[in-house]
């Protein structure tokens, strides 16, 4: 079996550059110079999103969407926001969704270090998510699904230092408490499972010491905004079961996009174009030692509203994943594009196992709505081997 920390290896070497997965690289105003051609209307222009996701409508007061969990639905809630000159940032904020998911978070960003190149991040977070699907593990899984409920509490604290303009390493350190039922079986919904699956973790209340580092080299001017650019990244994460330790495990976090610029506008300078091809690639790779398990609350997920989006929110669940993928994007108005997607992703108890499993894939048409530097809303209405779904996506921040 191939071994997670040797397919990282050679996963970076045939990116050729580092890459991280949860590192955002802001934005150079100078480089304002991609954004696309014909006007919006005024209101969207003066829209401004701060550093969590946070739409303001004053200085200080906000409305957030989404940045619950995925499958929450549509989510809406308040957030009061600081960021005085001396470049630090607190908000708060809560959340509350139509299928009665509940988020509470305070954040804290301290000023600039170390000459403008780092920053300190620290955050306290409870989430309560009462109803999501469970489906069976693996790539070739029923359908069929169950119910079942969890809740989070986490703190966490990490370092962003930028090591180079395009590159910047993250590193931190938390406490997260889960608390997962046993799950059950629901009359009222279609396709339901006949009993509830195993699932290492169902029925628990562990808490873990979750440590994480990675790297990125992102040229994009913003993630949902860039006709040009690319992003390589690779994170790690380590979780340390507090109780008994078999629920202890690492994971590798692997990502590489890369956009191709199309039509660019005659008599504009090289750098504004309205259209963008991109390729991505991700990976999601588990270890364990001994007998211990992953806990499938922790197992990477495909399906819904960030990957693999033609099938249930939840769908395929493993140890291990991988999804590849392309998007077309063309600009009808600056900070609206329509987008064409096609991706194709597995799931694997092993990581050798990803080479060999069945593929699911997925196509489909989308809308996303921008401002100049951050994703606003996205929509999607795309296909798999098992039907069609339709996804709504918000900003979440971070």
């Amino acid at each position: 079996m191939v071994r997670p920390a040797a397919a990282v290896l050679v996963f970076l070497s045939s990116l050729g550059a580092p890459g991280a997965l949860f590192a955002q690289q802001t934005p150079d105003p100078a480089a304002q110079t991609q954004q696309q051609p014909s006007e919006l209307p005024s209101v969207l222009s003066k829209v401004k999103v701060d550093r969590d996701g946070g739409v303001h409508f004053t200085k200080h007061f906000a409305v957030v969407f989404g940045g619950i969990k995925q499958g929450s639905g549509i989510a809406v809630g308040p957030a009061v926001s600081w960021e005085p000159e001396s470049g630090e940032f607190v908000q708060v904020k809560a959340g509350y969704s139509w299928h009665h998911f509940r988020l509470v978070q305070a954040r804290y960003d301290s000023r600039p270090l170390w000459g403008k190149r780092a920053v300190f991040s620290t955050r306290l977070r409870w989430q309560d998510a009462p109803k999501l699907s469970l489906y069976a593990s693996g790539p070739d899984s029923s359908d069929r699904r169950v119910e079942f409920g969890a809740r989070k509490t986490e703190w966490s604290g990490f370092l962003k230092t930028k090591v180079a303009p395009k590159t910047s390493v993250s590193a931190g350190s938390g406490v997260e408490r889960y608390a997962a039922n046993n799950g059950w079986i629901d009359p009222g919904e279609d396709e339901v499972l006949g009993e509830v699956p195993v699932a290492p973790g169902l029925g628990t209340r562990p808490w873990f010491v979750h440590s994480f580092a990675s790297v990125s080299n992102d040229t994009r001017f913003s993630p949902d905004y860039s006709r040009t650019g690319r992003l390589l990244s690779a994170g790690f994460h380590d979780y340390r079961d507090q109780q008994n330790g078999s629920l202890s495990f690492e994971r590798f976090e692997l990502a590489a996009v890369q956009l191709l610029p199309t039509f660019r506008v005659a008599g504009a300078p090289d750098t504004r174009y309205r259209g963008a091809l991109g390729f991505f690639a991700r990976a999601w790779l588990s270890q364990t030692s001994g007998d211990n398990d992953v806990p499938f609350f922790l197992m990477p997920t495909l399906g819904g509203g960030d990957y693999l989006r033609g099938y249930a929110t939840y769908r395929f669940r493993d140890r291990n994943a991988a999804l590849l993928g392309a998007e077309y994007r063309w600009a009808v108005h600056k900070m609206i594009d329509i987008a064409g997607l096609f991706e194709a992703g597995t799931v694997s108890p092993t990581v050798g196992g990803l080479a060999s499993s069945k593929v699911a894939p997925s196509g489909g048409v989308g809308v996303r709505v921008h401002s100049k530097t951050a994703g606003l809303l996205r929509v999607d209405l795309a296909g798999g081997r098992e039907g069609v779904k339709f996804t709504v996506g918000v900003t979440t921040g971070s």
